[in-house]
This record gives structure tokens, sequence and C-alpha cells, in this order.
């Protein structure tokens, strides 16, 4: 449901992005639906949902709008933090890569330097030798096919 769009810089821990009213609602009756109808397809079962968000009290949907408050305050707070924490630098939004973007793209590329290693190891064994039946290889008579 939430995908990550910035990195604390110093735990490397995701901020992620704060969920709606109606995100939350899906989360807690899902599971509810998936029990009643463990058969029902994802269609089915989102249609469901969807429905039970429409039928839902002026109350029960207060519930959901407070949790949804809270979670964007904490939205709010990390991102926040993780602006302080990395020197203002914008969070993933396609700024410029700053040295801590090319560090990890190092970082990424690291494992590929046992390569050359693994080529040594490939490289230094003999070639294989084509098996020889001892039988010279002719060509077909002129006369195929008959």
């Amino acid at each position: 449901m939430s995908r990550p769009v910035a990195y604390d810089l110093l735990s490397s821990s995701a901020v992620r992005q704060p969920l709606t009213a109606r995100a939350l609602f899906q989360l807690d009756a899902r599971p509810t639906v998936l029990l009643e109808n463990p058969k029902a397809s994802l269609q089915e079962v989102t249609g469901a949902v969807e429905e039970r968000w429409e039928n839902l009290a002026q109350e029960g949907r207060l519930k959901y709008e407070e949790r949804a408050e809270k979670d964007r305050s904490r939205y709010a707070l990390q991102s926040q933090r993780a602006l302080e924490r990395g020197g203002g630098r914008a969070l993933g939004r396609g700024g410029a890569g700053g040295p801590e973007r090319r560090t990890q793209a190092l970082k990424r590329k690291a494992p590929l330097s046992n390569q050359t290693i693994l080529d040594q190891l490939f490289s230094s064994q003999p070639p294989r030798r084509r098996r020889s039946s001892g039988k010279p290889c002719r060509p077909l008579p002129s006369t195929w096919p008959p």
C-alpha cells in the first residue's frame, strides 16, 4: 500500500508515505472479507471492501480519519528528521545525486569485481577436447538423396 519515497540517511530506514483513511480501512477490512469468502478473486475482494467503505457510518470513518491524521503527522516528523540529517537535501524526488547516492551506487557494483576472479578460474582450466571416433568423416555419395 505505501511506497518508500525517502531514506533516513543515518539509519537507512525508509520513510513511508502516509496512508489515507480508505487505505487504512482496506488494511483492516481485507482479512475479514477473505475469511468470509476465501475463494473470492482479487476483484471480488476489492469490490467488497469498497462497498463496505461506502456503507461505513460517519463515526466509523472518523476513526480512520484520525488514524490517517496520525500517520500524516508521523510522516511529516520523519521527513523533517531526514531532511535535517541529510543536510537539507531533497528527499528522493529526482534531485541531483549527492555523495550518498554515489556510494550507494558503488556498493551495488562491488560484487561485480568478483567477475575477474571467476574469469581467471575458468580460463585456467584446459579446454575440453572433442571426442574423436577414429573414423574420418566422408562426404555422402553423389547419388544422395535416392
